[in-house]
């Protein structure tokens, strides 16, 4: 007795991860100095949410207190 084959690709299906944010879509800019604030900008971000404790770092200080 045959069974039916089924294609491995055709029985998955895709998901997309949650959190994956592409963020925001800008044209490049032409002059340096826009450049520099643009940069800035986006390392005061960066440092901001580096220096955040997350979500983590709050769960396990709650349990520990």
């Amino acid at each position: 007795m045959a069974t039916p084959k089924t294609s491995s690709t055709s029985s998955r299906r895709r998901v997309r991860v949650a959190g994956k944010n592409p963020g925001v879509k800008r044209a490049l800019t032409n002059s340096p100095a826009a450049a520099e604030r643009e940069i800035k900008g986006l390392r005061r971000g960066r440092e901001r949410l580096e220096s955040e404790p997350t979500q983590d770092d709050t769960d396990v200080r709650a349990s520990l207190i």
